[in-house]
């Protein structure tokens, strides 16, 4: 049962983001007008599944990442993170929301129309208020997604 829930949320979320990308709404940038609505709320959801205050610098966010993809699997089997000069890199094998990069595929994109995981990273990178996400890039080989963020300083 599942796997058809997770198969009917990407056809539901998949065909929305895609309706709004062709009327000119790029997916990309309803994701960066989401972080801004979830920025706020980071810190409580931080409160809430690792028990710390929200990290205050890309360091914490990648050592705090690590602990919420254990509490919760939100980040699927195995990932890592990496953060290097202005990128935010992410690898995640078995993403959790592997039908969305499946009907993505299906319509024309790298991955998901507009990834969950990259959401969350907006949230978080919003939240924290030192750097703004300038770029997006995400891609799928059918069980790894690959994500990288360009960042600048604020």
């Amino acid at each position: 049962m599942p796997d058809v829930i997770n198969f009917f949320t990407a056809l539901i979320y998949g065909t929305i983001l895609s309706a709004a990308d062709r009327i000119g709404i790029n997916p990309m940038l309803l994701g960066r007008q989401s972080s801004q609505i979830l920025g706020p709320m980071i810190e409580n959801l931080a409160q809430q599944f690792i028990g710390m205050a929200p990290p205050k610098d890309m360091e914490e966010l990648k050592k705090d990442l690590e602990m919420f993809g254990k509490n919760t699997g939100v980040f699927g089997k195995e990932y890592e993170w990496n953060n290097s000069g202005n990128c935010f890199s992410a690898k995640v094998v078995e993403c959790p929301w592997l039908e969305m990069a499946k009907y993505g595929k299906s319509i024309g994109y790298k991955a998901c129309p507009l990834c969950g995981i990259t959401i969350i990273l907006l949230g978080a990178i919003e939240a924290m208020g030192l750097s703004q996400v300038v770029g997006i890039n995400v891609d799928n080989d059918e069980t790894v997604c690959k994500l990288k963020l360009a960042t600048e300083r604020k």
